[in-house]
């Protein structure tokens, strides 16, 4: 763990995890599950503000996904001017009521550093350096954080500068229908008033204008339908469908259940949710899993059994634990210190 370079000053190297590190109070996480940041914020508001607070904690989002970043952290008695060379500003709010600010990765259990801050409320202004450097250069290292933690009043996330790159769309607008469209946190909300229709989308997805159709909604007290998904910059979209767009893509929706695929040795096979049209692999399931899964009832899953259909000969045997990667077999043995798959015929057999 790294310590403070003097009383109100921390530098730090944090190992960036599914694009995300944290600043928390080291006291507060330790009853946390798994050390995990608690989330009274919406994922569209996150993924807007590129930081969100549970109060006691602050999130971080990154441009990169993996890998290490250097974070510098210093405690001001008021705030600082804006840092002109930092491609996006953000202000948020945490107490941190033992009077330290740890800073860690995605996992809080691994600190990277604490410093000593007031025991009162508190405004993290984060900044983040080398974004447009990192792109112009394909290169992740250029990204850094500056952060000053100084007393303010608890309040909302305020973006206080934009990198161009991170500008959100409009959160309400309108198709080239004239019907309703939203983004970003108004669509999380909205999509809270209807109700699913029980269709799955697989890679490749449908595209509309705005982007990808992930799943389909309706509004049980109009009668509209609507298409959910991720749009321009990963921001979420639903948008309202005029018939003929919902017809269009009902159509290219599968039906939500899991498939068990029988083989000619009374042997089951499943792609689960996913249907055999789009899944690479099947796997083998024990029979009774297969009656617990079929025997249950209700739920917005069903189940479909079929006999396996031809092209799904070749066998692959995984070991548990250990024991190398996977192994194209002619026969399955039926041990237990191993898992196995079928896959299609016109594939390569697995190699990791």
């Amino acid at each position: 763990m790294t310590e403070p370079d003097a009383a109100d000053v921390l530098h730090a190297t944090v190992e960036v995890d599914y694009g995300q590190w944290n600043l928390f109070d080291p006291e507060a996480v330790q009853d946390a599950v798994a050390g995990r940041i608690g989330e009274p914020y919406s994922d569209a508001e996150l993924w807007e503000q590129r930081c969100a607070s549970s109060g006691w904690g602050a999130i971080v989002y990154t441009l990169k996904q993996y890998g290490t970043t250097e974070v510098m952290v210093r405690s001001v008695s008021s705030p600082p001017a804006l840092d002109a060379g930092a491609d996006h500003v953000a202000e948020c709010s945490v107490i941190a009521r033992s009077g330290r600010l740890a800073v860690s990765g995605w996992e809080s259990s691994t600190i990277a550093g604490v410093l000593r801050v007031p025991d009162e409320a508190l405004r993290l202004r984060i900044g983040w350096f080398g974004l447009t450097r990192e792109l112009e250069t394909d290169d992740e290292a250029h990204e850094r954080f500056a952060i000053d933690v100084f007393p303010g009043p608890a309040g909302p996330v305020e973006v206080l500068r934009w990198w161009p790159t991170w500008i959100p769309p409009v959160h309400e607008s309108t198709t080239e229908h004239g019907l309703r469209r939203f983004t970003g946190p108004r669509a999380e909300q909205a999509r809270t008033t209807l109700e699913w229709i029980p269709l799955l989308f697989w890679p490749p997805y449908p595209e509309m204008p705005d982007g990808a159709v992930t799943s389909l909604w309706r509004d049980a007290g109009d009668g509209s339908r609507w298409a959910h998904g991720p749009g321009m910059g990963g921001h979420q979209v639903l948008r309202e469908l005029t018939l003929d767009e919902s017809r269009d893509l009902e159509a290219q929706g599968f039906e939500s259940v899991r498939t068990y695929a029988i083989d000619a040795e009374g042997r089951i096979w499943t792609s689960d949710v996913m249907p055999l049209e789009r899944v690479p692999c099947l796997n083998l399931v024990p029979r009774w899993q297969f009656e617990m899964v079929t025997g249950m009832t209700g739920g917005l899953v069903g189940v479909n059994v079929v006999d396996l259909p031809p092209g799904w000969g070749r066998l692959v045997r995984r070991p548990r634990e250990g024991g190398g990667g996977p192994v194209e077999i002619a026969a399955i043995d039926d041990a237990d210190d191993g898992f196995y798959q079928r896959w299609r015929d016109d594939q390569p057999a697995p190699t990791s």
